[in-house]
């Protein structure tokens, strides 16, 4: 079944409308780098909320783990893998976190 709320559809979709605004831009090449650029400044602030919902959910992961094992694993800092910041990987954690809650 798909779910239409799934981060997986939802970037899909996402990517669907980006790449529909550039192809559908004209004008001079000031107008279309000006556009260029804002789609860029979109990209970069979806990848900086995704590092932050990675972040937040393998912190969430570690808190959960932490209260299971009764050990340190509270005060672990939490790194983002930078090389991965895939919609899958994000799944991944969710899936991980939903588990860890039940």
């Amino acid at each position: 079944m798909l779910n239409l709320n799934s981060p997986l559809c939802l970037h899909r979709l996402e990517r669907k409308r980006l790449l529909g605004f550039l192809e559908k831009t004209s004008g001079t090449i000031e107008e279309q780098l000006a556009a260029i650029a804002l789609a860029l400044e979109q990209l970069w602030k979806k990848k900086d909320e995704r590092i932050k919902e990675i972040s937040d959910v393998q912190a969430q992961i570690r808190k959960i783990c932490g209260e299971i094992a009764v050990s340190s694993a509270r005060n672990q800092a939490v790194n983002v893998d930078m090389s991965d910041l895939s919609l899958k990987k994000l799944d991944e954690f969710h899936y991980q976190l939903q588990e860890l809650q039940k």
